[in-house]
């Protein structure tokens, strides 16, 4: 076995194909599940909210790079929203789920967000800029189930797994509501011309549908998924240095706090 997630994600590249939804994202689980070698992960780091920096130089740049602009933006808005406590980083999902992979050693969450540091509710973010032509919408929405299809794996079999919500670092794990996001700047949408793929409140759907179905008692447990974009306004700045002048720090605070609910046109 080469991953937890081997096999996964042919599953979920169905979705909105003709097939019953619900039923794929129950056999995707199932092979999550089935890819577990039962035992207690060999890494406590797992679903810890964590700060990555930007390195002293990320030898990155906006223009003409594509997704290579993605670690430096992501680091860049964690690093604005560090002291704030309430924006982290590169949170690891999967590590020492199964022996030697070293795919699931660099699987994390882009950013993990806390809108509202009274409640327990946090999003998990894809994020995108509009550069980027390795992948699309679809993909980026895909791998954001990945990460929650691992989130209720890693709550239903918390304690065998070797994790616990007494555990500071891992505050997640009993979280009342998880918000599923892509975000990216909004010309990253206007090329995706999939119109087979999952509509936002389609995706509801099935994400209620599945876990409405699912046997564990997952308490008050809500998850919810949206499209989110930057205001028109903003493009990706330059990024290529840990000090990050007053006006960039302004510029990403300002996009981050205004991204809004985005309806992809080609649906």
């Amino acid at each position: 076995m080469s991953s937890i997630l081997d096999g996964v994600r042919n599953t979920l590249n169905q979705l909105g194909h003709g097939k019953d939804n619900i039923s794929l994202i129950n056999e995707a689980y199932t092979q999550i599940k089935g890819n577990w070698n039962g035992n207690k992960t060999k890494s406590r780091k797992n679903w810890e909210l964590r700060f990555v920096p930007l390195p002293t130089d990320t030898g990155k740049h906006k223009r003409g790079h594509g997704s290579n602009a993605e670690v430096p933006l992501e680091r860049a808005f964690a690093s604005v929203f560090n002291e704030d406590k309430n924006l982290w980083n590169q949170m690891p999902v999967a590590s020492g789920l199964v022996e030697n992979s070293n795919k699931d050693r660099r699987r994390a969450i882009d950013l993990v967000y806390r809108p509202d540091t009274t409640k327990e509710e946090y999003e998990f973010i894809e994020l995108k800029v509009a550069n980027n032509k390795i992948d699309t919408p679809k993909d980026a929405t895909i791998e954001v189930i990945e990460y929650a299809l691992l989130y209720l794996f890693s709550r239903q079999f918390m304690t065998t797994i070797g994790y616990s919500t007494n555990n500071e670092d891992q505050p997640i794990l009993g979280a009342s509501f998880i918000g599923l996001r892509v975000l990216a700047e909004k010309a990253y949408y206007e090329n995706w011309k999939d119109h087979t793929f999952l509509t936002s409140d389609e995706l509801n759907n099935v994400i209620s549908g599945f876990i409405a179905g699912l046997s564990e008692d997952l308490g008050e447990l809500k998850i919810d998924f949206k499209f989110e974009s930057f205001p028109t306004s903003f493009i990706c700045p330059e990024i290529n240095s840990p000090e990050l002048d007053t006006k960039v720090k302004e510029a990403l605070r300002k996009a981050f706090i205004s991204k809004k609910t985005y309806i992809c046109k080609s649906h």
